[in-house]
């Protein structure tokens, strides 16, 4: 176990010190944002790092590991590691777009209740009809793994400080899949 860590730990320090001697450009960031999944939202609040490669004879590519929790009872991150294709628009130099795609993994922490459905009964003693939630029990920790698709804008307000509005699709393993839209602020050094 000794030698995996040591190796594993070996692995990420030369990975970061290559991406660190060819990288154009390094940023960190902060976002907030909404994901939406078949009628619930959920507000999260994460992290970023970039490196944007140097420009190559097809474009210019940028790599992007974020870390993001979602309040609620559901205890629920979500890690991505995506990579985004940089559209300069001439008529507008501050602004960069970009598609983007990846891998994520998503952690549901499995406390909380579940809302199952409603239902509907009368009232022996009113003879009225009744409506009630009912919520199954609580759930096991659930780790799913997937894939994003999406696209976002950066707007430079400086040099070195960018804003940045995003929003991709989260397709997991399971049959859970939503929408995250988020808004943040990146600087670069």
């Amino acid at each position: 176990m000794k030698t995996f860590v040591r190796f594993t730990t070996l692995v990420v320090v030369l990975a970061i010190g290559g991406f660190s001697a060819y990288a154009q450009e390094m940023a960190v960031g902060g976002n907030i944002g909404v994901y939406a999944d078949k009628g619930t939202s959920n507000l999260g609040i994460g992290a970023k790092f970039r490196y944007t490669l140097p420009k190559m004879s097809f474009g210019t590519l940028r790599g992007e590991g974020s870390f993001t929790y979602f309040n609620g009872y559901s205890g629920f991150w979500n890690i991505s590691a995506n990579a985004h294709y940089l559209i300069n628009i001439p008529a507008a130099p501050k602004l960069t777009l970009y598609p983007l795609a990846g891998l994520a993994i998503d952690r549901y922490k499995g406390s909380g209740r579940v809302f199952s459905g409603i239902d509907n009964y009368t009232d022996p003693e009113t003879g009225e009809i009744v409506s009630e939630n009912i919520y199954s029990k609580s759930y096991p920790p659930q780790t799913e793994f997937g894939f994003n698709i999406g696209g976002g804008a950066d707007y430079k307000i400086t040099d070195r400080i960018s804003i940045n509005t995003e929003a991709k699709v989260r397709f997991d393993s399971g049959s859970f899949r939503y929408l995250f839209i988020s808004t943040g602020i990146v600087y670069k050094f």
